[in-house]
């Protein structure tokens, strides 16, 4: 109980570090000084295929975490990685390229935990991002997340059911009942990530349509 408190503690200190994309919103078309989806893709430093399918199949041999964004045809736009095993950014100003266009597919890898989504990844999917379906693939999960009909949750509001619901675990519950909740990631140790159970209960809130299911080449 005493780790939990103090992971929420540590994600509280770091919750003004985040850097999101918020308060944007799309226009018709990009201005004219916006950098082409050409130059979106030149900015790629990793090539798991051209298509969903394929990344969804070949990312997760990276050992640190990768990214990709897809249109709406499931073309890959950009592949990135930084280096981190538990973190992955996209370019800023592919971001802010991205914004222009629509039906966007954001996928990214969690290869050392078989979280559905990080609290950072629930700020990340909030109003303004401009990605309407979010996916993680793990080692034996892919994970999906939409928006419901009122749209991605407003930032500050994920931030005060994400601060509200890790007290109450932390708080009310044995080690033993909060392991339904958050569990240690396996190379870190003492980080706390959601379940999936807390990440049901995170899209109830907020209306959110996710669901899962069995990863390429994994048995149910």
């Amino acid at each position: 109980m005493k780790t939990l408190k103090k992971a929420l503690a540590l994600f509280l200190a770091v919750l003004t570090t985040l850097t999101v994309l918020t308060g944007c919103q799309q226009e018709p078309k990009p201005p004219d000084d916006a950098i082409t989806l050409e130059e979106v893709q030149a900015l790629s430093n990793a090539d798991y295929g051209a298509t969903l399918d394929e990344f969804l199949i070949h990312a997760i041999d990276s050992e640190f975490e990768v990214c990709g964004v897809f249109d709406g045809n499931g073309n890959s736009l950009i592949q990135y990685c930084s280096n981190d095993a538990h973190g992955v950014s996209l370019p800023i100003e592919a971001l802010e390229r991205l914004i222009y266009e629509t039906d966007l597919t954001h996928v990214h890898t969690h290869p050392n935990s078989d979280s559905p989504f990080s609290d950072g990844d629930f700020l990340f999917f909030t109003a303004g991002n401009p990605f309407e379906h979010a996916i993680v693939r793990t080692l034996s999960t892919i994970y999906y997340l939409d928006p419901g009909e009122a749209g991605w949750p407003e930032r500050e509001e994920a931030i005060a059911f994400i601060q509200n619901y890790a007290a109450q675990v932390a708080l009310t519950m044995t080690p033993e009942q909060q392991a339904e909740y958050y569990i240690i990631d396996d190379v870190r140790g003492d980080v706390f990530v959601p379940t999936m159970k807390t990440a049901q209960d995170y899209a109830a809130h907020f209306g959110l349509k996710l669901w899962s299911e069995p990863a390429p080449g994994i048995s149910t």
